[in-house]
């Protein structure tokens, strides 16, 4: 999964971010903050596509909405990351994860879902929008290395 994440970046960010930062991302180190999300599945669940003779295309972490003071509010799930590996981009495998996590979002009781997506991020940014989310006004940041990227909230209505 961390190998998918590190493609997905080096493609979706090329024109975004510095090239050393992109090279220098580490699959291993992904792997080492993920560790938490495992041992705590009641915060976030992580879903995963995996084709036969392929092995993993991409995934998905979902959970609670994660608010400003670090607290989670169960009124909005909330799509945390939805990475595919661009080889495989268009193959359908991002929207039955995205259908996927929404559906496991909503499986208790329906309710709006939100996720952060860069600014810039054109592909990604149509991708959710032709699922139904849009941008509802929030925005902030995301830093990568040295460079802060501006983000935007989208939300899909209950």
């Amino acid at each position: 999964m961390a190998s998918v994440r590190v493609r997905a970046w080096r493609s979706a960010y090329r024109e975004l971010l510095p090239a050393e930062y992109l090279a220098g991302l580490d699959p291993a180190e992904l792997v080492a903050g993920w560790t938490p999300l495992l041992d705590e599945p009641e915060r976030a669940t992580l879903l995963v596509a995996d084709l036969p003779g392929t092995g993993v295309v991409g995934f998905t972490n979902v959970g609670p909405y994660r608010q400003d003071d670090g607290t989670l509010d169960p009124a909005y799930g909330e799509l945390r990351s939805c990475y595919v590996d661009p080889d495989t981009w268009r193959n359908g495998a991002g929207s039955a994860l995205l259908h996927a996590s929404v559906d496991l979002l909503r499986a208790a009781a329906p309710r709006p879902v939100r996720l952060w997506v860069v600014v810039e991020n054109d592909r990604a940014r149509r991708f959710y929008e032709r699922f139904g989310f849009a941008p509802d006004g929030a925005t902030g940041t995301f830093d990568a290395g040295d460079v802060s990227l501006r983000t935007v909230r989208y939300v899909l209505p209950a």
